[in-house]
């Protein structure tokens, strides 16, 4: 599985997040997001499975339920709702769920509240699992998702300020012996193939936030060789290791399409790389000099778009190809005074992208960069 995410401490998050509002708007997998968003804010420990498991709750860590949940009807439907927001002074995370990217629902109540003020910093989106599960035979399910995503898109463009980040993350793959809340009696006939409608779901999720020029994160292509091992029994949710490396993929994707610095916590690196390969990280590889070439192989500062890896990665060296040294607290965006063309030359990475990889607009494994921009607005303290 090729590692793509920087990993962020408690003290990095809080640096990434002050004075931002940030939206999270889906299914229980978008909520398990929200809450780990949530403890790294307060410390770098893990949720546990009781946390993970909870819904409508009252409070999680401060936060608040405003509407749906346990003050409204809980249950397992179409129309369950819950709204929760996390406020203290300098942060502001809001949480929707929803059960269809687009409907009466989001018309009237989630896109307003994206056109409002605070406006949004960063918008996070998913709810491929419900729509190509709960509203009708599995072809029109996957053709109404489709337009249900275009109209969505369309209406982000008239209500989402132009400096908002909106992120399309997409569907996580699921256990061909799944059980949960949305898998209904009438559709479990379907659990076999629900794993291949999830990347033909997955696919045209794709074409369409490329179409609006918006953000696409492809953390299925990440997740789907940890399915054994970081799966919870229902085969849907995931257990804290992998809601974590989530997160650490979430953010790297922001900092990337931001512009803004990664952080380099090597320690953290060793114990993502030995959970993603199931056994003891190996040790790293010599830093040979500046432009010297090793086993035909060299060290390069700055990824190129469709490559980019935390902390350093190796490239074949080619001629004409440029090879500086790596800063010290780990690789950085190129400079303003120099263009990517000249940063990267002529850099093409070992690592062989998946056909959904081949993008130029990509920047990292299975990413699409699309508008927006992380501005320092600033607006100051969030507590009323």
């Amino acid at each position: 599985m090729p590692m793509q995410a920087a990993l962020f401490r408690s003290e990095d998050v809080q640096r990434l997040l002050r004075n931002k509002h940030v939206v999270f708007i889906g299914e229980s997998t978008i909520r398990t997001t929200y809450k780990d968003v949530i403890i790294l804010l307060e410390s770098d420990r893990l949720m546990t499975i009781h946390e993970g498991k909870l819904k409508g709750e009252s409070s999680f860590l401060g936060d608040r339920l405003i509407a749906g949940g346990t003050l409204g009807e809980m249950g397992n439907g179409i129309n369950y709702r819950e709204v929760r927001e996390y406020r203290t002074d300098y942060y502001l995370l809001s949480f929707f769920f929803v059960t269809r990217c687009f409907n009466n629902y989001m018309k009237e109540v989630v896109l307003p509240y994206l056109s409002q003020e605070p406006f949004p910093d960063v918008v996070v989106m998913n709810s491929t699992l419900w729509d190509i599960t709960r509203y009708g035979s599995q072809q029109n399910c996957l053709n109404s998702f489709t337009n249900n995503l275009g109209k969505l898109m369309k209406s982000l463009d008239n209500c989402l300020d132009k400096s908002t980040i909106f992120i399309w993350s997409n569907c996580l793959p699921i256990s061909s012996e799944a059980y949960g809340g949305f898998l209904q009696p009438h559709v479990l006939y379907r659990r076999l193939s629900l794993r291949f409608d999830i990347l033909e779901a997955n696919y045209y999720a794709r074409q369409v936030t490329e179409e609006y020029d918006r953000n696409y994160l492809d953390v299925n292509i990440h997740m789907r060789n940890l399915t054994d091992m970081y799966h919870l029994k229902d085969g849907v949710h995931w257990k804290a290791e992998a809601v974590r490396f989530l997160t650490h993929l979430l953010f790297t994707h922001l900092c990337i399409s931001a512009e803004l610095p990664l952080p380099y916590n090597p320690g953290l690196q060793d114990n993502l790389h030995a959970m993603c390969t199931s056994r003891p990280a190996s040790p790293p590889l010599p830093r040979p000099l500046p432009g010297t070439p090793v086993d035909g192989y060299y060290l390069g500062a700055n990824p190129p778009p469709n490559g980019a890896v935390h902390g350093g990665c190796w490239y074949r060296a080619q001629p004409g190809a440029q090879c500086v040294a790596p800063p010290p607290n780990g690789w950085a965006p190129p400079a303003s005074n120099q263009s990517e063309a000249s940063c990267y030359g002529t850099e093409q990475p070992v690592r062989t992208p998946s056909p959904l990889e081949s993008n130029n607009n990509q920047v990292g494994a299975g990413t699409t960069r699309g508008r927006g921009g992380y501005n320092n607005r600033g607006r100051g303290r969030y507590r009323p």
